[in-house]
C-alpha cells in the first residue's frame, strides 16, 4: 500500500465502493445479495435519538487555523472538533507535517459539533472551487448529514435513516429535505462524489476503558509510525468471504493488489474461529489488507460456518484478539455506522497496536 493512499481512505470513512475487475465477469451487480442486520435484540439509533443524545453547539461557524504552506494537486481540508483540538494539537502537528512531506497541501479548520452540516459543505464547496481539494478528513465529533428512504422491495422495502457522508462528497448535486425534518430524502442532478471523505470518531468508544483523547493520540502515533516505516505488516491480503458472496471471485480481486493472498470462501471454513486464527496477533499471518464479507451489525459479524448456522465475532473482540491488519474493507451491514457506540469500523482502526483505516457502510445493504 502506498503511503499516499493511507490518508485517501482514512477511516473511517465511509465511501460507497463499486467493485470492478472481478474474476467472474458475467454476474449482474444488482443480483448480489445485500447484507443484513441479523441481530434482533438491537436496532440502529434513529436520527431523533442521536440528536437528543448530543449537546450541539448553537453556532455553525468554521474557523480557519492554517492555510497551505505548499500548493499541490493534492489539496485537502482537515476539520478538527474545536474542543478536541487543544488536547491533540501536538500529535496533530506531526500528522500535518507527515502529510506535507507526502505532498499534500492542507487547509486546517476547527468547528464545533452542530446539528446542521450545511456550513461544512459550504466551506468544502468553496475550497473545491478555489483550491481544487481532493478530499476532507473530519477529526472528532462533527456535524452529521442524515438521509431517509424506503428501500427497494427486493431489499425488504423497509424505511431506513442513516448517516450519509455522500452529502459532503458530492458538492455540486442537489439534495432535498421537503418535509424539513433535518434528513435528506432526495438526491438529484450531479450524483458522483467530487472528493473523498473520511472520519476519525473515537468519542463513541466505551469498551476496554476507551478514552476519546487517548484513542485519538494513539491513532496518530500509529499513523506516524506507519509513515516513518516503523509500523508495517506483510505485503499480504486476506479475503474472508461468507456464503452469500463466495461465488463472485472477489478473492481474485484482492489478489490483484498483493503478491500473496489468503482466500477463505468454503462454507465450512468461513467460521468465527477461522477468522480469529487468521488475524489475531498470535497468528503467523500479518495482513496489510482484509476484505470481510459477512452479514453484520455495528456490533458484530454474523459468520455462517455451514449453510444454516452462524457464529458471532463481536466488536469488543477486535481489541481483545489484537487483530493484526492495517486496513479493512467491511462488506458488512452497518459495520461502519459511526454514530453507534463501539461500532466495529471504529474499533478496527482505534485498536491499540494495529489498524489504520476501514471502509464500510453506515446502513444495511453493504456497499
Amino acid at each position: 500500500m502506498k503511503r499516499i493512499s493511507i490518508l485517501a481512505a482514512i477511516i473511517a470513512v465511509f465511501l460507497m465502493l463499486y467493485a470492478t475487475g472481478s474474476a467472474q465477469r458475467d454476474y449482474d451487480p444488482e443480483t448480489v445479495k445485500v447484507t443484513r442486520w441479523l441481530d434482533t435484540t438491537t436496532r440502529p439509533i434513529t436520527y431523533e435519538e442521536y440528536n437528543s443524545s448530543r449537546d450541539f453547539a448553537p453556532s455553525t461557524n468554521v474557523r480557519l487555523l492554517r492555510e497551505p504552506v505548499i500548493t499541490t494537486d493534492y489539496m485537502i481540508d482537515i476539520f478538527v472538533n474545536e474542543d478536541l483540538y487543544p488536547l491533540i494539537e501536538d500529535v496533530l502537528d506531526i500528522f500535518l507535517l507527515d502529510l506535507q512531506l507526502d505532498g499534500y497541501g492542507i487547509n486546517l479548520y476547527t468547528a464545533l459539533e452542530t446539528l446542521s452540516p450545511v456550513s461544512l459543505r459550504s466551506t468544502l464547496y468553496d475550497d473545491w472551487m478555489t483550491d481544487g481539494i481532493v478530499g476532507v478528513l473530519f477529526i472528532g465529533d462533527m456535524a452529521v448529514p442524515w438521509y431517509e428512504m424506503n428501500e427497494p422491495p427486493d431489499w425488504g422495502g423497509n424505511y431506513v435513516m442513516f448517516p450519509c457522508d455522500l452529502y459532503l462528497m458530492d458538492l455540486d448535486g442537489d439534495w432535498g429535505d421537503t418535509n424539513f425534518n433535518g434528513m435528506f430524502e432526495s438526491h438529484t442532478g450531479a450524483l458522483a462524489a467530487d472528493i473523498w471523505c473520511g472520519r476519525l470518531v473515537s468519542s463513541v468508544l466505551t469498551a476496554h476503558g476507551a478514552d476519546e483523547v487517548a484513542e485519538m493520540r494513539n491513532y496518530f502515533r500509529k499513523n506516524h509510525e506507519y509513515r516513518a516505516g516503523d509500523l508495517r505488516l506483510n505485503d499480504h491480503g486476506l479475503a474472508f468471504i461468507d456464503n452469500d458472496w463466495n461465488s463472485y471471485g472477489w478473492g481474485f480481486d484482492v489478489a490483484l493488489s498483493y503478491p500473496s493472498t489468503d482466500s477463505v470462501i468454503d462454507v465450512y471454513e468461513t467460521s468465527r474461529n477461522n477468522y480469529i486464527d487468521h488475524v489475531e496477533a498470535d497468528s503467523d499471518n500479518q495482513y496489510e489488507h482484509v476484505l470481510i464479507c459477512s452479514h453484520s451489525s455495528p456490533y458484530a459479524h454474523y459468520i455462517y460456518y455451514d449453510y444454516n448456522n452462524y457464529q458471532l465475532f463481536n466488536n469488543h473482540e477486535v481489541e481483545s484478539y489484537m487483530m493484526q491488519a492495517l486496513s479493512y474493507n467491511l462488506f458488512a451491514c452497518s459495520n461502519a455506522r459511526y454514530v453507534e457506540n463501539d461500532n466495529m469500523g471504529a474499533w478496527y482502526i482505534f485498536e491499540s497496536e494495529y489498524g489504520l483505516l476501514s471502509i464500510g457502510s453506515t446502513k444495511t445493504g453493504s456497499m
